[in-house]
């Protein structure tokens, strides 16, 4: 196999990297041929060779990711950890137990902290949230009636419901009329869902 030129490894990266910084997504191998000069299967293989030398990712596929792309990419999202579940139904025993992390746009979110919470039920579809969805939760013990709260009542239990008054009492309400309010003797606000994230490939 002949030997690949470093010149030529360069010229691919600063391509690569130049075309991120231009559309914010790395180009095809016919843009690399066109800006490069490079046919596409010299290119390709320059690709292949850079991947198996560590100086870049590259998936076969088209997938390409530098050490450049990589630190910008990081740069504009924040890592959140998924704790536990929360009952989009009745209320279920809080858990605190991290299931992983999901990453999320640094844009979508403001100073505040953040989680994600795994969703599972049905009482909230009317909202547009489903079983298995995460949610993003600004984390806040106050909320506003109409908005859609993690709370925890006394005895611990949490659930995602939207927050309601009936002008005597707070009170939790699905989204879903096949579900009932629900009046907590003590409603303590965990945080207010703010961003819906759905894997639609499931």
């Amino acid at each position: 196999m002949r030997t690949k030129n470093p010149e030529t490894m360069e010229r691919i990266i600063r391509f690569v990297d130049d075309f991120f910084d231009q559309h914010l997504r790395t180009p095809s191998m016919r843009e690399i041929e066109t800006g490069t000069g490079l046919s596409r299967q010299t290119a390709s293989s320059y690709l292949r060779e850079m991947d198996a030398q560590g100086r870049l990712q590259y998936d076969g596929r088209g997938g390409i990711v530098t050490e450049h792309i990589r630190s910008r990419t990081a740069a504009q999202l924040v890592t959140l950890p998924i704790i536990g579940h929360v009952a989009a139904g009745t209320l279920t025993a809080a858990e605190e137990v991290r299931e992983g992390f999901v990453e999320v746009p640094l844009s979508m979110l403001g100073s505040s902290e953040y989680f994600a919470l795994r969703v599972y039920g049905e009482s909230m579809i009317r909202a547009g949230i489903y079983d298995g969805d995460l949610v993003v939760i600004r984390k806040t013990p106050t909320a506003s009636v109409g908005q859609i709260i993690v709370a925890v009542d006394d005895e611990g239990q949490t659930t995602l419901k939207r927050l309601k008054h009936d002008g005597e009492r707070y009170y939790l309400h699905p989204e879903n009329p096949a579900f009932e309010d629900i009046y907590p003797s003590e409603l303590r606000v965990q945080g207010v869902a703010e961003l819906m994230l759905r894997d639609l490939k499931h």
